[in-house]
């Protein structure tokens, strides 16, 4: 949780109202499961649809998958939907800097942090359509030679 920007325990009431408050046009949360195991949660949320935008987001929970490929499995899923599905041609992301893991993650998938936010504790990170079409090609690649694909 230390990386995480959001770090107030929540309770069960808590939790009930915001996932009522979710608005299903503007944000899709997807639980990720794994062999029968709750691992975390992948998300899209504030899509705008006009300005072809939406910011993205992962949580592991489970530590035992947090150096695992199905990271990448869920967030490729969830992004090839944002942007084949939905039509957006950017997603963002707000990354601690401090969270090393989660730079080089995303920066696999083609994110670039947006200009003028060096020194910001919790910088705006960019992914276009194209950078991520061309980065992720090699873990694509790794999946399809594993017979990991579901496409």
């Amino acid at each position: 949780m230390n990386f995480m920007t959001f770090r107030p325990e929540l309770s069960p009431s808590m939790q009930e109202r915001s996932f009522a408050s979710l608005d299903p046009q503007q944000g899709f949360y997807y639980l990720i499961e794994c062999g029968g195991t709750l691992v975390g949660l992948v998300n899209l949320k504030n899509v705008d649809r006009e300005s072809g935008t939406g910011e993205g987001g992962i949580f592991i929970a489970d530590e035992r998958f947090q150096n695992s490929m199905v990271a990448f499995q869920a967030i490729l899923t969830i992004y090839d939907f944002g942007f084949d599905v939905l039509g957006l041609r950017e997603i963002t992301a707000h990354i601690l800097d401090d969270n090393r893991r989660a730079i080089r993650f995303n920066e696999a998938l083609g994110f670039k942090k947006d200009p003028g936010q060096e020194g910001v504790i919790n910088p705006l990170w960019r992914l276009t359509l194209s950078e991520y079409r061309t980065r992720t090609m090699s873990i694509r690649s790794y999946f399809k030679n594993h017979n990991m694909l579901q496409k």
